[in-house]
């Protein structure tokens, strides 16, 4: 019998950081949970959750509520509720390291330089999880790249970072409905980030 999906977007809370290149996992799963008429609660200090089924299979999605550096505490307490095949879990973070609008999909890994990634390896203890990354480029020359990445983006800029999300949405369907190998195929070779889709596209 298969278990639960697990669909971590990282991100910091509040609304300084809502439109922000480093809360585009915040994104993937509001817009999972909105495509599906999903409602957050808060069953934790350290996250956000919601109950959706995407292509058929039930999923919790999570946002923690920890800021990026501490995101691991979130899964720590999801699993406590009731632990979780590491198998069954997708986290998704930004990327400075990929193009802007370029979707890479990993079954596993390192945490790359990537804060919230860390955190939630060494919660885990493990590197066995699905990982989603949203490239976002690098910083400007002579940009701070953290400053860059928490620096609210503009109309123009958010839009052009709507499509990529609503690819991540697809990208997220196709793995709990085909597997992680299908959705890798499909999305990091042939660039599906930059394929139109409507929003009934992106996970059901």
């Amino acid at each position: 019998m298969q278990g639960c999906l697990v669909v971590c977007g990282l991100g910091n809370p509040g609304p300084r950081y809502q439109r922000t290149r480093h809360n585009l996992g915040f994104a993937l799963v509001d817009r999972i949970a909105q495509t599906v008429g999903a409602r957050w609660t808060r069953p934790d200090p350290s996250l956000m959750a919601c109950h959706a089924h995407v292509s058929g299979r039930p999923t919790l999605l999570v946002k923690p509520q920890t800021y990026m550096n501490l995101s691991g505490r979130a899964l720590r307490a999801v699993a406590s509720g009731g632990p979780f095949a590491i198998g069954d879990l997708l986290v998704a973070c930004d990327d400075i390291a990929l193009p802007a609008g370029q979707l890479r999909l990993r079954a596993r890994g390192s945490d790359g330089g990537h804060n919230g990634l860390k955190s939630v390896i060494d919660t885990l203890g493990s590197q066995d999880f699905a990982r989603l990354r949203l490239g976002v480029g690098a910083s400007p020359e002579g940009e701070d790249p953290s400053d860059y990445v928490l620096e609210p983006m503009t109309e123009e800029q958010w839009r052009e970072t709507a499509a990529m999300v609503r690819a991540a949405a697809r990208c997220v369907k196709v793995w709990a409905e085909d597997g992680i190998d299908a959705a890798m195929n499909r999305f990091n070779v042939r660039g599906e980030a930059s394929a139109p889709g409507g929003a009934g596209e992106d996970s059901g």
